[in-house]
């Protein structure tokens, strides 16, 4: 078997028998200099390697700590509220994490604090910073917390990119730290073999799993997160275009989408009628608001019937029983049928309600015109806006730090913003801002810068123009 001898090139060695130096120098005097400086340098890498993985490692327990509390609203559309008071978030961050638990190690202070208690007084500080520009509100606040962690993720990149430089450098010169003896091992630690029992047992718990795949279980559609409130889905949004007089036609979409009725999804179509109605479209208001109607008794009733349940999954034989004999009752035009009745009597109450608010929402915005209001467009001659939204909807899409933070941003602006960046329009996007007050628009404005949806595009009339505007920027970098 062929010796490799090419891992001893990288050996650092003092030998003087080829170290040619001036004749006004002391030979040896240099080469004990050249040793020090070699065990300086080795010291010094050692000691940054040290520091950067030890930086590295209190971010990754930081970041595990924001990322758990931003996750909760996955489930919980409220949860994200913790974040407003510093009280709540130390208690949910002490239930769920070590409170004692804190960065360690030789280049760290050791008065640092804890974990828990960093993410506690960094979130502080943000609510200092925006009660004193007084734009102190829950959106303010996750967006400098989604700032703070992608300044994070560009740091521990650079962090990562100069620790792999310095254990490259480290490979390059071995010391008698990396030497080990190969030849001191004489056992081989095999796998012990599955018993029969172990196999059988693998082997249910996967088929557990495909029949749980093939039975197609299904969960409620619910958007969480408070930009995602009046979210509504396709499909719900296709129930609320039904006439609400055929009933059969309901009944059958419903027990065929049922996954539909969820208590967010009601909201957000009850909520999309003022649409309807400040567009002056009185029937598909009140057609939208009785479809809505119709969802949230079932889902009452369904609650009701489960309020004790656990399961994430869908009882989808006792839904679709509950959404028919629902109908029954919506049908039913005797006198003894009372449900009618009083259901017919909170669908006029909501139209009612939705109505005058409508109205209300009109007047004001009469009497917010002639008010200062932001619109986008170039100033720069040859100069064009760009829109430049995320190339995905969820952040789990991606593996890219800087385009989950992207969207991350993305999904806190409002439905409305960001159906008019998706369709590209400029025109669109400053509909919506002629519709906002000038302090929401300049909030609209910080999203979009931190996350780069606008750009500038630049066009030329010729070659020497491009070559003149590309001197220009070298002039400004100097």
């Amino acid at each position: 078997m062929p010796i490799d001898y090419s891992k001893w090139d990288k050996l650092e060695l003092s030998d003087d028998s080829d170290i040619e130096v001036h004749p006004n120098v002391d030979k040896k005097s240099f080469i004990r200099w050249k040793q020090q400086d070699i065990h300086q340098k080795r010291e010094e890498r050692k000691n940054e390697i040290k520091m950067l993985e030890q930086q590295l490692e209190m971010y990754k327990h930081l970041n595990k700590r924001m990322d758990y509390v931003l996750g909760l609203q996955k489930n919980d559309r409220n949860a994200i509220q913790v974040f407003m008071k510093i009280e709540d978030l130390e208690k949910l961050l002490n239930a769920n994490f070590d409170k004692l638990e804190k960065c360690e190690g030789d280049r760290i202070d050791k008065d640092i604090p804890p974990y828990n208690e960093m993410v506690c007084d960094l979130v502080e500080q943000f609510h200092s910073e925006l009660k004193r520009d007084d734009k102190f509100n829950l959106q303010s606040v996750l967006l400098k917390i989604i700032e703070h962690r992608a300044k994070i993720e560009k740091v521990s990149e650079e962090a990562n990119a100069k620790l792999a430089e310095l254990y490259k450098e480290k490979e390059l010169h071995i010391s008698s730290e990396d030497m080990t003896d190969a030849w001191n091992s004489s056992i081989i630690n095999k796998a012990k073999p599955m018993t029969s029992e172990e196999i059988t047992s693998v082997k249910n718990q996967q088929a557990k799993k495909q029949d749980l795949v093939q039975m197609g279980l299904k969960k409620f559609i619910s958007y969480s997160g408070e930009e995602n409130l009046l979210k509504l889905d396709d499909k719900t949004l296709e129930f609320g275009e039904l006439p609400c007089e055929n009933h059969s036609k309901g009944k059958d979409y419903l027990v065929k989408h049922y996954e539909i009725l969820s208590a967010q999804q009601v909201d957000a179509l009850m909520m999309s009628s003022f649409n309807h109605e400040l567009a002056g479209d009185t029937k598909k208001c009140h057609n939208v608001i009785y479809q809505s109607e119709v969802m949230s008794s079932i889902v009452q009733i369904y609650d009701l019937r489960f309020k004790n349940d656990t399961s994430e999954f869908i009882h989808v034989e006792e839904l679709q029983d509950i959404i028919v004999k629902f109908y029954m009752k919506l049908s039913d035009t005797s006198s003894g049928n009372m449900a009618r009745p009083f259901f017919l009597s909170e669908v006029e109450k909501k139209y009612t309600h939705v109505k005058t608010r409508a109205a209300a929402m009109q007047e004001e915005d009469d009497d917010r015109e002639g008010q200062e209001i932001i619109q986008l467009k170039s100033v720069e001659p040859n100069t064009e806006l760009k829109i430049n939204v995320p190339s995905c909807k969820h952040e789990d899409e991606t593996e890219d730090e800087v385009e989950k933070h992207r969207v991350q941003l993305f999904n806190l602006i409002p439905e409305n913003m960001r159906e008019a960046l998706l369709s590209g329009s400029l025109d669109k996007v400053n509909e919506i801002f002629a519709s906002m007050s000038l302090e929401d628009g300049e909030q609209m404005l910080e999203i979009f810068n931190a996350g780069g949806f606008l750009g500038i595009e630049k066009t030329f009339e010729n070659q020497e123009e491009f070559e003149e505007y590309q001197r220009g920027l070298k002039e400004e970098e100097k």
